[in-house]
């Protein structure tokens, strides 16, 4: 559900994969959104599974502003790198710190999710 996860951007040149999209089968960005992508649907009274509006409610404005900066970093990157190319390392190290803010980003939301679910939101 790209709605309840955060867009990472990964380049060839890095030549490895941040921690964070890395995992034997599933990494644990992934595990996250989809631990946050369960607790945003509901089983309806017809039976089948619904969104919940409210939760997401609560996780867009989150992840989207994690989303969003994460954008922007890299759009001041690439203007960099379009001027100077980057060295592998440079580029791996700047695609670690963005897995990190999404996975920050996923957090905040989670527990923005889980205090309104049980009625405490922050």
């Amino acid at each position: 559900e790209p709605i309840l996860s955060v867009a990472v951007p990964c380049w060839v040149r890095a030549k490895g994969t941040a921690p964070e999209l890395d995992g034997a089968e599933r990494s644990p960005l992934c595990d996250l959104a989809i631990e946050i992508k369960k607790q945003s649907y509901v089983m309806a009274e017809s039976g089948p599974l619904r969104l919940e509006l409210k939760g997401v409610e609560t996780t867009r404005p989150v992840i989207f502003t994690a989303e969003d900066r994460i954008f922007d970093h890299t759009e001041k990157a690439l203007s960099d790198w379009r001027r100077k190319l980057p060295t592998p390392r440079a580029v791996q190290r700047f695609h670690e710190e963005m897995a990190k803010a999404a996975m920050a980003g996923l957090r905040v939301a989670q527990r923005a999710l889980n205090a309104t679910r049980s009625g405490t939101r922050r």
